[in-house]
């Protein structure tokens, strides 16, 4: 979705889910007498930071998978309680006058967070004498754009969680200035023949795995929502990285009334489509070398998993 140094952070995803998935296709020739499940609690901040996680991996008979998984919930933890708290009281001190109460409220949150939406430009603003403006947008208004490199490179084999990605993305032209959207209620915990995996949370990325309930053709599904700083970008870079990731047998596909993007490359498919200022990427791995052959299953996650 984005290219270039930072910007190829979802690229990089991509490609290396589809790597990931093609290595768990390739193992599925043989037979496997346990798979590894997560199973266990996680709460996960409305910022996108996992808060708490009883998750354990355990050794399963495949007819057993349907029987563990991870729930999620979401919570706002007390630190961005604190820290939107003390972003209101300055915008309500400037639209006041009072720079200095305002001054007061910037720089206690900005001990706490040094990125924390426009605070950094408008305690300078204040400090060079002039009125900064209020910042008046929503957490849904401001939302979006890139927050650092995409966690959740997902596992070799179902049920290996990824690895986190790092969370160097900082305010900017094309960087989120509000908390990120509830990413999580595009990943439920259960989807009709699989189950949710533990989900790897960075800023403005979520990604989460699924491992069939019943073992077959589809060895596991991915979820990659993420949060832009628009719609337009957002769809720009669906049109972009999506399509050229997964060029055969595309289609256009509907998502719940939403337009989609249906691709494939080899055994690996996708569909992808954009609500607001997210993107929503649903791949699958398949003991298949035809992708293409899951088109509707894949619709049908993608539907059922939309919020």
């Amino acid at each position: 979705m984005i290219f270039g140094g930072q910007h190829m952070k979802v690229l990089k995803s991509l490609l290396a889910v589809g790597l990931a998935l093609s290595l768990a296709v390739g193992a599925s020739g043989c037979k496997r007498e346990k798979v590894v499940v997560q199973d266990g609690e996680v709460v996960i901040c409305t910022y996108g930071e996992i808060v708490s996680d009883t998750t354990e991996e355990i050794e399963v008979s495949p007819k057993d998978v349907g029987n563990y998984g991870v729930k999620t919930s979401t919570i706002k933890c007390d630190l961005h309680s604190k820290l939107e708290d003390l972003y209101a009281d300055a915008q309500k001190h400037i639209e006041k006058g009072d720079l200095e109460a305002a001054r007061a409220s910037l720089s206690e949150l900005l001990k706490l967070d040094p990125t924390y939406r426009r605070a950094r430009a408008q305690l300078t603003d204040i400090e060079a004498g002039k009125k900064p403006t209020i910042d008046s947008g929503t957490a849904s208004s401001d939302a979006g754009g890139v927050g650092g490199t995409t966690g959740g490179t997902p596992g070799s084999t179902p049920g290996t969680p990824g690895t986190p990605g790092t969370n160097s993305g900082t305010p900017g032209d094309e960087n989120p200035t509000g908390p990120s959207m509830n990413l999580i209620s595009y990943m439920p915990d259960r989807i009709s023949g699989f189950i949710g995996q533990l989900p790897i949370a960075d800023a403005f990325v979520l990604t989460r795995d699924y491992l069939p309930v019943v073992p077959g053709k589809i060895t596991k599904l991915v979820i990659v929502a993420e949060q832009f700083k628009d719609n337009a970008m957002a769809q720009e870079r669906l049109d972009t990285t999506i399509k050229t990731s997964y060029p055969s047998d595309a289609a256009t596909v509907q998502i719940n009334g939403r337009q989609a993007y249906f691709g494939a490359r080899g055994s690996v498919s996708a569909v992808a489509y954009v609500d607001g200022a997210i993107l929503v990427v649903v791949e699958a791995g398949s003991t298949s070398g035809d992708g293409a052959a899951f088109k509707t299953t894949l619709i049908g996650v993608a539907s059922e998993s939309a919020p």
